[in-house]
């Protein structure tokens, strides 16, 4: 795993080494620092930081949306019309793979 300390307000501050950043590790992030291979790097001035694999990236809100589809941990919707959302919400319903198993639907025959 890649070395970094994670700056936070109030003096805080967490590394590497103490596991996951989830919760309340994972808000107030002020500044990040680590090692780039060439020596220590400052990461700062996001509204988001992601982990691409080996370190850590500040992004904005398109950076997010675009590392969140990039890693499939998000889907987006779109708005459609009535007419087509109907069409879609009926062949989902019909479709019998996304029945529960002896289910049976009252247009069931």
């Amino acid at each position: 795993m890649s070395e970094y300390h994670v700056h936070y307000s109030g003096g805080k501050m967490r590394t590497a080494a103490d596991g996951p950043l989830t919760g309340d590790d994972a808000r107030d992030v002020q500044v990040i620092v680590q090692d780039d291979g060439d020596g220590p790097v400052l990461v700062t001035g996001g509204d988001y930081y992601v982990w691409m694999g080996t370190f850590w990236r500040s992004v904005d809100i398109f950076g997010l949306f675009d590392y969140l589809l990039e890693t499939g941990l998000v889907l987006f919707g779109r708005t459609v019309t009535r007419d087509e959302y109907n069409a879609i919400w009926q062949r989902a319903k019909l479709d019998k793979r996304t029945w529960r198993p002896k289910e049976r639907r009252p247009d069931d025959t």
